[in-house]
């Protein structure tokens, strides 16, 4: 073996190495995937050029993949980072419906017990201890923003298999929450300030001259109805699309659950002042019903969104993985 030939052996496996070492520019689950592949045609381009133009080809080459090196890594690496925070997104949307959807749950569920059970009242513990004033007064804006979150996490989930039908379904379902928010937001003000007012948080009755409270009840209202024709439209389409990979049709039970609630509460709100103490407790279990169901819809919803193990976090969502160009 001559020398020009040893130097040129060299050359390459140094080559070789060299470029072994960069492709930590990508991310390792990259590395893994494509990284044998990667250096084996690197070897192979680099035989091919040197056996063309020497040592004067495998440098022109090397110009060549290094360029090529730099930019599909810095690709990479911003799909991974966009990928990572979506992964993050979903899993903050599963856990702000599990939450939002087990408190909203447990409270439905104490307003239809006092509803159905008359020897309940302001004195009893579950009316007056368990609940304070000021706690019901914040509970619904907190609720909505984390129904707001869980809507976001939804939307990573399906972007791509939902399109824009997706997307603008999904966005009239947050400008809902957001609407119902300020007026659960106007109501808990109110609430707040005249809470020492209060027998207990599920016995209270306010002075309200100005009509600030039916105004917060009815702007309330109207971010329900919008959100939940936003929800119905994106269960729609979940369910023809499958948008997430299971429970698809709690989307349209959280719709279809959202309008019941918000036409039983018109009702409630419309009715309560001209009846008597018996059709107030109707009323209550009319209101309380739709709300535990839609409640239940979403706790439901957010366990559905949570990625299992072993499932592709993102199969239907992330985008094609960036090939090298060698």
């Amino acid at each position: 073996m001559s020398a020009t030939t040893r130097k040129t052996l060299r050359m390459l496996r140094l080559s070789v190495w060299l470029y072994r070492r960069l492709l930590v520019a990508y991310s390792q689950p990259f590395r893994r995937r494509y990284g044998v592949e990667m250096v084996q045609v690197f070897r192979d381009c680099c035989r091919e050029a040197t056996a063309t133009d020497g040592n004067v080809g495998l440098l022109r080459y090397w110009l060549i993949a290094l360029g090529d090196l730099i930019v599909s890594a810095l690709a990479e690496r911003r799909r991974e980072e966009l990928h990572m925070t979506r992964v993050l997104w979903i899993r903050v949307g599963s856990l702000a419906a599990i939450i939002g959807g087990s408190i909203a749950t447990v409270f439905a569920g104490i307003s239809l017990i006092y509803s159905t059970n008359p020897s309940l009242n302001q004195h009893e513990t579950l009316a007056s201890d368990m609940v304070s004033v000021q706690f019901v007064a914040w509970l619904a804006p907190a609720l909505a923003l984390l129904f707001v979150l869980a809507l976001i996490g939804v939307q990573a989930r399906g972007a791509s298999r939902a399109r824009a039908i997706g997307w603008i379904s999904i966005t009239v379902a947050v400008l809902g929450m957001i609407i119902s928010s300020l007026g659960s937001g106007l109501t808990s003000a109110l609430m707040y300030w005249q809470a020492d007012t209060c027998n207990s948080a599920l016995n209270c009755n306010f002075y309200d001259p100005s009509g600030y409270l039916m105004m917060g009840n009815m702007v309330g209202l109207l971010g329900t109805v919008i959100s939940a024709i936003g929800m119905v439209i994106y269960g729609i389409v979940a369910l023809r699309r499958r948008v997430l990979p299971r429970g698809n049709w709690l989307l349209l039970a959280v719709g279809i659950t959202g309008l019941l609630d918000a036409i039983a509460t018109f009702i409630g709100t419309m009715t309560v002042n001209s009846i008597d103490a018996t059709g107030i407790l109707k009323v209550t279990i009319i209101l309380s019903v739709p709300a535990l169901a839609a409640d239940i819809a979403w706790l439901l919803l957010g366990v559905a969104m949570w990625p299992r193990g072993g499932e592709e976090t993102l199969a239907q969502n992330a985008s094609t993985p960036v090939e090298p160009v060698i």
